[in-house]
């Protein structure tokens, strides 16, 4: 089969001119060999009029028709065309165009630009190329055909038969009258056919049109071809002749990265430099990038790998680079300056008017790129490094990260395989985290292996301890990638990113980070930065950092092989210091803390707004490391549990609390850390709304607090038992638990507690609508916690003693007490209290007959407990619809 896109579009000769059938295969065709998304197809076919599921479907079974059933294959919401380089003109038209370059002798070179120039029987993508899905790729291929007809013609200038493409240059200029390369090659051609007066015009009237058009004057090239032309003299050698070609072989593969692509090639800046980690696609960005630019250097291309992050291998010197690319440019070996300044000297001199594109591929460091750097205003460089490179002045910088799970796809292997299990080329995509090198040696595996299955190959990504060794094949390794950033480090920041693999955590602070390695702050702080310079920390927030998947992993692999003393060092320090700084959040947010002794003075934090922000941003790594800081240091981690729980509720994580209460059930062997654990359960199972467990959970707890005879435990898991009983219909025992818990806290002269059990008697009576013992119990409870100032508990007293007085018909009292309590839950960051009590507002205002604020109150306070994890977003529109919404209802798991 034959697909023709160099003109009109064609399949085996014949054109294709149905015209949702020739977009279709447009589309397929500008991606061949590349899966193209379902959203991409239906907007290049037909736009903003989306199709139905069966209309798609049809105009690809016709295409399928007209290609064959393997040609077009679908994987989950990908299409991909599958094309032999034989079977596609446009491909083999590059493979020519690029044969034509690589040529030394001028017959062979005229021959293949000759033949590659013979595929196009028009404009590329003809009829079509307007498309935004096709036009970058019908331009693309645009530019490559003047490029075959520039090297077409310098191969008549070399053998002397330029009169053989005047009449085509000539036409060739009126499509195109301001290339000034088009202009070149005619002034060139006409000059060398004795038509000298002819080429100084065709200048002239270039010249003006490009004043009239853009303003500016011919550039260097020309203005120079025009002066040699003037003097009579014979212009300089056709520079493809004899210009070097160092570029290594573009990418076989090379997919996204198109913003990348694009950028590189349309930027104006003299350096762009490449940043990004090891084995992210640097090097392949950067030569596929200069291979699509090459033609714009006619003067040649430099390329150098300089072996910054090269595992066992030096950095290359500047003084041995600088000989390489002065040999490249004719110098012979015997003139090649053994002085790197001399060598810079000679470099800089050659370079400055030439147009010359160089490749300083995976750089040390700066020091290591100055004496590099061309004097010529028309060259280009592009740099690589595993460095953020910020002393490169004047460099364009651009960094590089992972790749999308589309693009990921692509790279992983052909699209029959990963058509024959998608779920498993996910799961493997997945694994390798958007990481090229990753995924460019599980493809290397899988074609070194035909009879392998994905499936098979994703099964051994799965275990996290041996994924980086499975991550290998031949000279492909993703460990020994990352082993050469580590070599480039100083001691102390090799240590250090080891020592942060040591805690179970996702992202990682330098105040943590000094703990775990007991180092100063300031000393962890410039490490830090030095880390994320060489791209093995990324900063996701203002001082906070986060790693690569892989890099996690392989930080702990080498956290695994420090002394099993400094291990144990680290945890407990690490430990400790989550303790004193939870210690100190739970204290802003308004919570009442407990002495508890330890070890670190943790984090210095000011005020509530700070303590929240840093909890919401830690909350993921407390609760991902307490089971591993339980298992270590048990005592510690207890009270680190028992100082988070409440906190991670009122943030709306009641989940998050069932996790690490759960953690301490695990930790066998002592009883009191169990009674702690199902009190939390309860907490956290009755903020979820199943009462029933909570129950359970709590009645554990009293029987493990009487056998320990530990009054104020028993007290804390009655009053809580109390309110879920009630929620239970079990009125009786609601009243009986509160009491209980009320005798016991006076017993030992716990005032925060007595005030907590008289506000739950004053709940347990507001269910039975005994609205004057509610108030009673609860304005006692209220004035006892602001003689304590329990900021916390006064915000969700306020709500109840709200709603209390809406029940009664004081709905002024109700509504000041709800926006009281509103105020106060925002500082405490009680997300959940903030919404109900906004929800409350809302019912005031619809006692007053305000239906319109009202909902507008419940929708926010909705929105809020969606976001809170108090209800889903279908529970939420459920409860909307009703006309008077019954939010306690809900809560209660009454509705």
């Amino acid at each position: 089969m034959e697909i023709g896109v160099l003109g009109s579009l064609t399949v085996d000769g014949i054109a294709v001119v149905q015209g949702k059938q020739r977009t279709l295969l447009a589309v397929l065709a500008a991606g061949a060999n590349r899966p193209v998304s379902h959203d991409r197809l239906t907007d290049a076919v037909w736009g903003v009029d989306v199709p139905s599921p069966g209309t798609v479907r049809w105009h690809v079974h016709q295409l399928r028709q007209l290609l064959g059933p393997d040609r077009l294959t679908k994987a989950g919401d990908r299409y991909l065309l599958t094309v032999g380089a034989h079977e596609l003109d446009a491909a083999r038209f590059e493979s020519l165009n690029e044969r034509a370059r690589d040529a030394r002798d001028p017959e062979e070179a005229l021959s293949l630009a000759e033949a590659a120039l013979g595929l196009w029987r028009g404009p590329a993508f003809a009829g079509v190329s307007e498309l935004d899905a096709i036009s970058g790729e019908a331009l693309r291929l645009e530019e490559l055909r003047l490029v075959a007809v520039g090297r077409r013609v310098e191969a008549l200038l070399a053998l002397d038969r330029a009169g053989e493409c005047v009449a085509e240059l000539t036409a060739l200029l009126a499509v195109h009258p301001l290339r000034e390369r088009v202009v070149r090659w005619l002034m060139s051609a006409l000059y060398q056919d004795g038509r000298r007066a002819e080429a100084l015009r065709v200048y002239r009237e270039s010249r003006r049109a490009l004043m009239d058009e853009l303003g500016v004057e011919p550039g260097r090239a020309l203005t120079r071809l025009h002066q040699e032309i003037l003097r009579g003299e014979q212009p300089e050698a056709a520079p493809s002749r004899i210009a070097p070609a160092e570029l290594p072989p573009s990418p076989g593969t090379f997919v996204g990265r198109s913003a990348e692509v694009r950028r590189l090639v349309e930027q104006r800046a003299r350096v762009v430099a490449i940043d990004g980690s090891g084995g992210i696609g640097k090097t392949a960005l950067a030569v596929h990038a200069a291979h699509l630019l090459a033609d714009r250097f006619p003067d040649g291309q430099l390329y150098v790998n300089l072996h910054g992050f090269t595992s066992g291998v030096s950095p290359l010197a500047p003084a041995e680079v600088l000989g390489r690319f002065l040999r490249s440019l004719g110098v012979p070996d015997a003139e090649v300056p053994a002085d790197l300044d001399e060598a810079a000297n000679r470099f800089r001199s050659l370079t400055r008017a030439r147009r010359i594109l160089i490749v300083l591929d995976n750089a040390a460091d700066v020091a290591q790129l100055r004496p590099l750097l061309p004097s010529g205003r028309e060259c280009a460089v592009i740099v690589t490094s595993r460095r953020v490179l910020g002393a490169l002045d004047g460099a364009a910088r651009l960094h590089l990260g992972t790749l999308d799970d589309g693009a990921a796809m692509s790279l992983l292997a052909g699209g029959a395989l990963i058509g024959a299990e998608p779920e498993a080329a996910r799961q493997i995509v997945r694994r390798c985290a958007g990481l090229p090198l990753a995924l460019r040696v599980v493809a290397a595996r899988l074609a070194s292996h035909p009879g392998g299955t994905l499936s098979a190959l994703a099964r051994s990504l799965d275990d996290a301890h041996h994924r980086l060794d499975e991550l290998e094949h031949d000279d492909l390794a993703v460990k020994a990638s990352f082993s050469a950033s580590l070599q480039h480090l100083q001691p102390f920041d090799a240590r250090l990113f080891a020592t942060l693999g040591l805690l179970n955590a996702y992202t990682f602070t330098p105040g943590l980070a000094a703990a775990l390695c007991g180092a100063a702050r300031r000393e962890v702080d410039g490490a830090f930065a030095r880390l994320a310079e060489a791209r093995l920390l990324d900063a996701v927030a203002p001082g906070r950092y986060g790693m690569h998947d892989l890099h996690l992993l392989y930080a702990r692999d080498l956290a695994s092989g420090l002394p099993a003393g400094e291990r144990e060092a680290a945890l407990s320090r690490a430990v400790h210091w989550y303790l004193a700084t939870c210690r100190t959040v739970r204290a802003l947010m308004g919570f009442r803390v407990d002495p508890v002794e330890t070890e670190s003075p943790g984090l210095p934090v000011e005020d509530a707004a700070e303590a929240i922000a840093w909890f919401d941003a830690e909350a993921d790594n407390l609760v991902a490391a307490v089971p591993q800081l339980l298992a270590h240091a048990p005592a510690p981690a207890t009270s680190l549990v028992r100082t988070i729980g409440t906190p991670l509720m009122h943030r709306g994580r009641a989940a998050d609390v069932i996790r690490v209460a759960e953690a301490l059930l695990d930790v066998a062997g002592d009883r009191e850390r169990e009674f702690i654990a199902h009190n939390l359960l309860g907490l956290a199972h009755q903020e979820r709304g199943e009462p029933h467990t909570a129950a359970e959970h709590l009645t554990r707890g009293i029987a493990l607090a009487r056998l320990l005879d530990l009054p104020r435990a028993e007290a804390t898991a009655a009053t809580n038992l109390s309110v879920v009983c009630e929620r239970l219909g079990r009125s009786g025992e609601a009243v009986d638990h509160a009491r209980r818990a009320i005798e016991l806290f006076r017993r030992i002269g716990h005032r925060l507690g007595e005030a907590s059990a008289l506000v739950n008697l004053g709940m347990v009576y507001g269910r039975q609508q005994r609205w004057a013992e509610d108030l009673a119990f609860t304005e006692r409870g209220l004035a006892m916690f602001k003689e304590l100032g329990a900021e916390a508990e006064i915000s969700q007293t306020l709500g109840n003693l709200g709603h209390i007085h809406r029940m009664l018909g004081s709905v002024e009292q109700a509504m000041d007490c709800l926006v009281e309590a509103e105020e106060r839950a925002r500082r405490c960051g009680n997300r959940p209290g903030e919404a109900i009590s906004l929800w409350g507002q809302g019912d005031v205002h619809l006692a007053r007959g305000d239906q319109v604020t009202a909902r507008r109150l419940w929708e926010r306070a909705g929105a809020m407990l969606q976001d809170a994890g108090r209800m889903t977003a279908a529970q939420a529109d459920a409860l909307l619809s009703q006309s008077v919404p019954d939010l306690e209802g809900f809560l209660s798991g009454r509705s």
